[in-house]
């Protein structure tokens, strides 16, 4: 609730979330009237009574945050609920300190739901690599978009191709990875397919790692881990390739270098044309992937139409062309990722360097300060700060 000239934002549904907390604290509503006209008129225009709370075993600074909260004004509110979170955690902790409301609030939230920037090239190449059957490997650094790049590719091409996907970071050892996957092909593959591949004894060496509707069907299973344990899961997750490749479908495998190296060994002399893989740049287990079946591709960072591009998306054309302009080339000066892009803008929304004005749904820099900002390790001297 608040002034009709703003259009819903953060700010409305934290207004909700303090009339909850008043109610809970005063045991009544900030106002009420059993006719609704007269009722939004208080809600407008007369002021909430904080006297409940004087002279009771509260915390000092209670009744400013609920101030804050149910102010007329939506822009006097806190804007998002981290820094209300961090107000609250401040009071609980110390709740005799006299403090400045909204020190970590923040005016705004970038629209971060669109079609990623820059990928089209990737996206064609891992195509061409596939029709060529070569496997794709993806290399990039930490946050340079392998994860954001292989979902994309799910994404766009999950109607023409069948595709499994796992991430190896979740999934290293190479029991759980081949439980995951048996999992995930039951999507394609019935029962007895699969069954075809394990034998009585390989069955009780590796049956507690296979999924439970399959362990279902065999009682008294136990598993002793050891070298013929290892063995026969090799043997039977290069068996489930040969079954993927038979039927066309692509293992899409993220963080592969996380990946034990049972696994590793095994997708080296997987077939070819079904695997794409991502590593982190520098990761010699990628190094140990023979060139003939695998191929390489590296991500770079956006170009400077990109960005532009980025920025149009992540403030949904509420920016000015000038301050469009200053971003643009303030970011092309160096080298950046999109992610690495995104959490800078947020950084300087935390600090109010960008700031949301609703009622105008526009987007303003402090041009000033941002101009003798150096983004290149931005965010680590940031989170630095945070936890000194």
């Amino acid at each position: 609730l608040g002034y009709i000239k703003y259009p819903l934002g953060n700010y409305s549904d934290l207004y909700s979330l303090g009339v909850t907390f008043y109610q809970f604290f005063t045991g009544k509503l900030p106002f009420s009237d059993e006719d609704k006209n007269k009722l939004i008129q208080k809600i407008l225009t007369e002021e909430i009574s904080f006297s409940y709370f004087q002279n009771r075993n509260f915390p000092v600074m209670l009744p400013i945050l609920l101030k804050k909260l149910l102010s007329k004004n939506p822009l006097d509110r806190y804007q998002n609920a981290q820094g209300l979170l961090y107000d609250l955690i401040k009071l609980k902790i110390q709740p005799e300190l006299v403090f400045e409301t909204g020190e970590k609030d923040s005016y705004g939230a970038l629209n971060e739901d669109f079609e990623p920037v820059g990928l089209s090239e990737y996206i064609e190449n891992m195509l061409r690599l596939v029709d060529r059957n070569l496997n794709p490997v993806i290399r990039g650094g930490k946050k340079t978009g392998k994860t954001t790049l292989l979902l994309y590719f799910l994404e766009k091409n999950k109607k023409e191709k069948k595709i499994i996907f796992i991430d190896s970071e979740k999934n290293s050892q190479i029991g759980l990875f081949i439980q995951v996957l048996v999992e995930k092909m039951y999507k394609f593959f019935s029962f007895e397919e699969i069954q075809v591949l394990i034998s009585d004894k390989s069955f009780h060496a590796i049956g507690t790692f296979l999924p439970e509707a399959i362990q279902e069907r065999f009682p008294n299973l136990t598993c002793e881990i050891n070298q013929e344990t290892k063995t026969y899961l090799k043997i039977f997750l290069a068996g489930l390739l040969s079954l993927l490749k038979e039927k066309n479908i692509i293992l899409m495998i993220d963080n592969t270098h996380e990946a034990d190296e049972d696994i590793l060994i095994t997708l080296t002399y997987a077939e070819e044309g079904n695997l794409i893989l991502s590593f982190n740049t520098g990761s010699e287990k990628s190094q140990t992937l023979p060139i003939q079946r695998f191929a390489f591709i590296d991500l770079f960072p956006v170009k400077e139409e990109e960005i532009k591009v980025l920025f149009t998306r992540l403030f949904s054309g509420s920016l000015s062309q000038e301050d469009l302009a200053f971003l643009t080339k303030k970011f092309s000066l160096s080298s950046y990722y999109p992610s690495e892009i995104i959490e800078n803008l947020k950084i300087l929304i935390s600090k109010k360097q960008l700031r949301h004005f609703p009622e105008k749904n526009q987007w303003v820099l402090d041009h000033d300060s941002i101009l003798k900002i150096d983004f290149s390790g931005y965010y680590s001297i940031y989170l630095k700060d945070q936890f000194d």
